[in-house]
């Protein structure tokens, strides 16, 4: 793909969301992590961490909730991943009953999980992607919310229903002022635990 062709896909794509998010303004809506800069992320994460970046102007685009958000292959291994901004969701249903906190049923087909724990920041920076996110293996990402709760996995996820209808879990906010201890606990876990950002996770795959 030539890099006119990109960058007229890019402002398209733009175009669309600012679209959706006047859309969503009009009528009242808080939209939390499906605001524009947090679907962007979505495309902006796996062309960051594609070795030439996305391939085709259709895939400059949010993907759907039945493909991972990026799909990586480094030396002959597949390296499967999502990208999540704030109170992102991590699984869909039609029912809230169809939705639970069972581990086991988080992304079990996920090897890493880039996160964006500041949304505000990311929509005021976006430039700053590479360092707002980190990166996640997966049993970490679970870790990082069963100790970050006030009472382990359940108190960092909630079961809500969308605007659109749907339901969800999702995480629960971190950046208010309510919640100022427990995003303290994440930060200091991932410092602890040494959780590479978006840049370093990028320079350790390629070497």
């Amino acid at each position: 793909m030539k890099n006119a062709e990109k960058k007229a896909a890019e402002a398209k794509f733009d175009t669309e969301l600012a679209r959706q998010d006047v859309t969503n303004n009009r009528k009242g809506l808080r939209t939390g992590s499906t605001a524009s800069h947090a679907k962007k992320a979505d495309y902006t994460v796996r062309d960051y961490l594609m070795a030439k970046g996305v391939g085709t102007t259709d895939d400059v685009r949010c993907r759907p909730g039945s493909k991972h958000d990026w799909d990586l292959f480094i030396k002959k291994v597949r390296i499967v991943g999502e990208t999540k901004v704030g109170t992102g969701a991590l699984r869909y249903a039609t029912e809230a009953s169809e939705l639970n906190y069972d581990p086991d049923e988080i992304y079990p087909d996920v090897d890493y999980i880039a996160y964006c724990v500041d949304s505000k920041a990311l929509k005021a920076h976006p430039e700053r992607q590479e360092t707002l996110f980190r990166v996640f293996t997966r049993a970490q990402f679970l870790q990082v919310l069963t100790d970050c709760g006030r009472k382990g996995l359940e108190s960092s996820l909630r079961i809500h229903q969308s605007t659109s209808g749907t339901w969800q879990l999702e995480i629960v906010a971190w950046c208010t002022k309510q919640c100022a201890t427990r995003l303290g606990k994440y930060e200091d876990w991932v410092e602890a635990n040494e959780i590479p950002t978006l840049e370093e996770f990028r320079m350790m795959l390629r070497g």
